[in-house]
């Protein structure tokens, strides 16, 4: 329960956000130390010096090389800890590797979770894929996996549940342990009694249990395959996914806040050609681009105008999340925070979220609002500033 009050608590953490060092780009490094919180997001981010505070990160591959002094929180697709952690770690994305030593609590949903064997961590709570314990784990283990596989130790107890389970170590206090496969290596010693379930084969207990016991419990069975063991095991993932999603909006919220407000008095103004500025950049842009590499017209140029699209176009539902809470505040007036207004697009992408669910209507109606809102945003670029310029002389 403890573990789940830290999960819930991801969101308000977010909201300190705000102040700190904030840092953004295709590839960040932080090569000087940091006395105040750090806020990333980028391509790739390494951290090469310490950071005497929390450390915020929102990017595709990032390395952390030296010491925190407080809390990582890290949506990422390939994430290496190889320094000290002073306090905790939560993790969304792909995978994560740690190499180093983490004082707190790990708690983990994505792909792959790898704990070297020289790392050591306090409690991990997983969600995900592939979980690889191959360090020391001092306190207890909650995992909710596809395949767990445990060749380091474990200094308390351990509850798991995943199709499949090896157990290659020690594990010091009582355990849960319900699989599809339960299978122990030439290693695996039980130091606390063991509740079980196997679907199987009936595991052999033989010379592993230090005095121990262990007792076959059919209250811990579970098949795979059946919704609720999804349920469970996404639970994690989903609080995660929409604590990912925060920062997210409170990044661009934070750094674009005057960009917003100037799309919000399009979207109020001219929504129609907010709409057809949106559609243009939809249609055209790839197409540009496409035609150009094809032609040999401008390669490099081409690749960058893709790779922005399509940075974009994966970035559409935070977007027009953000513009519509703009939109909100200018047309209801009133005691509008930064908290409120990055709360307003929260629940705003929540309900976009749910509407990409919906077949065809949903999808249509998502591309709709998002052209209307990259429009409202074009508007007030420079470019299509002086875009508007020329064309006004020209009909002058």
């Amino acid at each position: 329960m403890k573990k789940m009050i830290l999960l819930i608590l991801l969101v308000p953490l977010s909201v300190s956000a705000i102040a700190g060092n904030l840092f953004v780009g295709n590839n960040v490094t932080i090569s000087s130390p940091v006395h105040d919180n750090l806020y990333i997001t980028g391509g790739t981010v390494t951290i090469n010096a310490p950071v005497w505070g929390d450390v915020v990160v929102a990017g595709g591959n990032v390395f952390f090389n030296d010491s925190v002094m407080h809390d990582i929180l890290v949506a990422g697709g390939n994430v290496t800890i190889a320094g000290i952690v002073k306090e905790d770690v939560r993790f969304a994305g792909g995978s994560l590797n740690i190499t180093g030593r983490v004082a707190g609590d790990v708690l983990f949903t994505g792909g792959k979770l790898w704990i070297g064997k020289n790392a050591v961590v306090k409690n991990l709570i997983s969600s995900g894929g592939q979980v690889h314990i191959n360090g020391t784990v001092t306190g207890s283990v909650t995992a909710l996996a596809g395949n767990v596989e445990m060749n380091g130790s474990v200094g308390d107890s351990i509850y798991c549940k995943a199709a499949s389970i090896l157990i290659n170590g020690g594990i010091k206090g009582h355990s849960a342990l319900s699989a599809d496969m339960l299978m122990f290596g030439p290693h695996a010693l039980f130091y606390g009694d063991v509740r079980y379930w196997s679907n199987k084969a009936r595991p052999n207990f033989s010379g592993i249990l230090i005095n121990a016991r262990a007792v076959e419990d059919p209250s811990l069975k579970f098949f795979p395959e059946k919704w609720y063991y999804l349920g469970a095991a996404s639970l994690l993932g989903v609080a995660w996914y929409l604590a990912s999603a925060f920062v997210m909006i409170l990044l661009l919220q934070f750094l674009f806040s005057k960009t917003m407000r100037r799309a919000a008095g399009t979207l109020a103004d001219q929504p129609v050609l907010a709409f057809k500025y949106g559609l243009l950049f939809i249609v055209l842009v790839p197409i540009i681009s496409l035609v150009s590499m094809i032609t040999f017209a401008g390669i490099i140029p081409a690749l960058f105008l893709l790779a922005i699209f399509m940075l974009v176009s994966l970035a559409a539902l935070y977007i027009t999340a953000v513009a519509g809470a703009n939109y909100i505040r200018l047309r209801f007036p009133g005691d509008w925070s930064n908290a409120k207004l990055v709360m307003t697009a929260f629940v705003l992408w929540i309900g976009l979220r749910l509407l990409t669910m919906v077949p065809y209507a949903g999808i249509v109606f998502i591309l709709l609002l998002s052209a209307a809102a990259f429009g409202s945003i074009l508007y007030h670029l420079p470019g299509w500033r002086r875009f508007r310029r020329r064309k006004v002389e020209v009909e002058g």
